[in-house]
């Protein structure tokens, strides 16, 4: 079962051009847990970012995004996201 994430950190800005897709390599057995981008600067996606038939054979847990300001947390869900999809869980 897969137990690692690919994180990309980038110090300045990313540029993905036309025609180009970042993606985690997979294998026989699958890839990583998951793929998280973190841009300290500006992000411009003109070709594609996909973990699509990436993922490894793992448990699935929710990836918790960020706390917002009235105390909610943006997550993706467990069962997966279609690229746009973030859940709210309601802090207590």
């Amino acid at each position: 079962m897969a137990k690692n994430t690919v994180v990309l950190k980038v110090n300045g800005n990313l540029t993905i051009e036309n025609g180009y897709k970042l993606t985690a390599k997979g294998g026989d057995c699958g890839g990583p847990k998951g793929m998280f981008v973190y841009c300290v600067g500006t992000l411009i996606n003109n070709g594609e970012i996909s973990m699509t038939a990436k993922g490894a054979y793992a448990k699935g847990d929710n990836v918790y995004l960020h706390k917002t300001p009235d105390n909610l947390f943006a997550f993706v869900p467990k069962n997966g996201g279609n690229g746009r999809r973030v859940g709210i869980w309601k802090c207590r």
